[in-house]
């Protein structure tokens, strides 16, 4: 049986999303939490072994809610966002970057013609996420000066034609964050990547990587 704690501050959101996930026999919903810092709490006690996280909510946001969690009690967990904009799509990749494992946009209501396939993926979703073995972060030191960055060394380019690609399967953008950040704007070979995510995010998702990246990166 897969326990999992719902973090989410809209009631009708987290009604929907717990009798999706309660539906399914091998999952148990143990919790449920309307803000980041009830979320903090319920996972230290519950020990659950998923969190789903909205990102906007009350007191705690998701992604300072997300950190907390991989310091304190490292859990699985899976962002669900409400919205399909670059802008907030972005900020739900920020997560990613303190431990959350996937992206994945909110079902629509019960009668749209899509919710039947949302709510199948969401508990594919749980499923998956909730075998993934995360590790503890630790609490950052003060910010320290950056140092200057160091200029790429010289060399022969890459022929033309040449390209490198890159495949992460679900639960990737974390780490193909780790690889590409290392990556100089200056690569002399074109990156094609390709990432198993859920739809409605795309575009969110390139974008997030262009700002956290010397790369400029497109659709």
């Amino acid at each position: 049986m897969i326990r999992v704690l719902v973090a989410e501050d809209s009631p009708t959101a987290r009604a929907l999303l717990v009798q999706i996930l309660s539906g399914d026999p091998e999952i148990e919903v143990v919790g449920e939490a309307a803000d980041g810092v009830e979320a903090v709490a319920l996972t230290q006690r519950l020990r659950p072994d998923l969190v789903t996280m909205d990102v906007h909510m009350p007191r705690m946001d998701g992604l300072r809610a997300t950190k907390e969690i991989m310091i304190t009690v490292p859990t699985p967990i899976l962002i669900v966002t409400g919205s399909t904009q670059a802008r907030e799509v972005g900020e739900s990749m920020d997560s990613l970057r303190s431990g959350a494992l996937d992206v994945l946009v909110k079902p629509p209501s019960p009668d749209s013609p899509e919710f039947a396939a949302a709510a199948r993926n969401l508990v594919l979703m749980v499923k998956s996420m909730a075998a993934v073995k995360v590790v503890r972060h630790w609490r950052p030191p003060a910010p320290a000066r950056p140092a200057a960055a160091k200029p790429a060394p010289g060399g022969p380019r890459v022929g033309r034609g040449r390209i490198i690609a890159v495949a992460t399967s679900t639960g990737g953008p974390a780490a193909l964050q780790r690889v590409l950040s290392g990556v100089p704007a200056d690569f002399p070979v074109p990156l094609l990547v390709v990432q198993h995510i859920s739809s409605g995010v795309t575009e969110g998702l390139a974008a997030w990587r262009g700002s956290v990246s010397a790369l400029r990166v497109k659709l």
